[in-house]
């Protein structure tokens, strides 16, 4: 009895069973700690850019005579953006009626080309064979 008292107990590995509750747990905090950091990240990421795009509308209203953090400042900010987002709709509006002019244009040049090089007959290949008095005729 005495001599398993002085022994030294050393661990060189471990298994983690990934069935047990516990573990399950574990796993499941982890993975929503992850998600909750990623969610964390592009919200940080979305500020940066808004903030970028707010400093891009602020230097253009400098430029043009407004002074930092006045109600006019804002206004022209405001101002800026809402016309971006017009112009941006604007745009969406064109491309579409533009793939539709596309379309059409391209049906029209089909229809066009069907005119100006109309089909041709497909070549026969024919042969006469008697057949006692009667002679038959084979076409390819």
């Amino acid at each position: 009895m005495d001599l398993i008292k002085n022994k030294i107990c050393r661990i060189t590995g471990s298994y983690i069973n990934p069935k047990h509750p516990e573990t399950q747990n574990e796993i499941a905090e982890i993975k929503q700690k992850e998600a909750q950091k990623i969610k964390e990240e592009k919200k940080i990421a979305e500020q940066r850019k808004l903030e970028n795009e707010y400093s891009r509308y602020i230097q253009q209203c400098e430029y043009i005579g407004f002074k930092r953090n006045t109600d006019k400042m804002g206004e022209c900010v405001l101002k800026m953006y809402d016309t971006e987002i017009k112009l941006a709709q604007l745009n969406v509006q064109q491309r579409r009626a533009n793939s539709s002019d596309v379309l059409t244009n391209m049906y029209l040049l089909n229809e066009g080309l069907k005119l100006l090089n109309p089909p041709q007959p497909r070549s026969l290949n024919c042969q006469a064979r008697p057949f006692g008095t009667f002679m038959n005729i084979y076409c390819n």
